[in-house]
């Protein structure tokens, strides 16, 4: 996708604390620029896409950042059963990518998103294995965009690997099978012999 913004929120937990801290930092680019979710592409990476460029040395150049610091998070639980909370509302320029990474390991127990172009956010993967969350704002009419966000995390090891392993997975459909179901009841069906049986015996030689 091409962009002229990304907003990378990032959650990580302190070491020593043990509390939720979110990073956010704003990234501009003097042009547009190409970048993937995928890590597995060739490029620099920025938060948590890749830059797809012809020129990886002039990347740097073309970019501005800004850090809105860092913030401490609501965080309960027993150090072995964390449970991370955070919730915001933004305004974000058009065609920007906003990004969310969350800690390695970490579930949503909840998840409340909601925006001027829809509700939905697509999963990724970082180079660091961790599940991130985008949305691409792009509609080419409105300067800015408004979104809230409310997710509350906790460490599921489990589930995490499960989502990891089938983030890119293209799923199967019934529609083939619910064919094949359909023919196999035809084929079973008396009424479906009668009618091969009469069809045929318009090709066979009268005596």
């Amino acid at each position: 996708m091409q962009i002229d913004h990304l907003l990378v929120d990032e959650i990580i937990i302190d070491g020593a604390s043990l509390n939720g801290i979110l990073k956010s930092t704003l990234y501009d680019f003097r042009e547009p620029q190409w970048v993937s979710i995928h890590s597995e592409r060739g490029g620099r990476s920025l938060g948590p896409v890749t830059m797809i460029s012809e020129n990886p040395s002039d990347d740097l150049m073309k970019i501005s950042a800004r850090s809105f610091g860092d913030r401490r998070l609501v965080t309960e639980g027993t150090p072995a059963h964390l449970e991370i909370s955070y919730t915001d509302k933004w305004t974000i320029p058009d065609l920007a990518l906003y990004t969310l990474v969350l800690p390695k390991y970490y579930m949503p127990v909840q998840i409340h998103f909601d925006s001027d172009l829809g509700s939905s956010l697509e999963v990724g993967i970082n180079q660091s294995q961790q599940l991130f969350y985008y949305k691409l704002f792009a509609d080419w009419r409105s300067r800015m965009h408004e979104f809230s966000l409310g997710i509350r995390l906790a460490e599921n090891i489990e589930q995490n690997q499960e989502i990891v392993n089938s983030v890119g997975v293209v799923q199967g459909t019934s529609q083939f099978k619910q064919f094949g179901h359909a023919i196999g009841r035809q084929v079973s069906s008396p009424d479906f012999w009668f009618k091969l049986l009469e069809l045929g015996s318009k090709f066979l030689p009268k005596a």
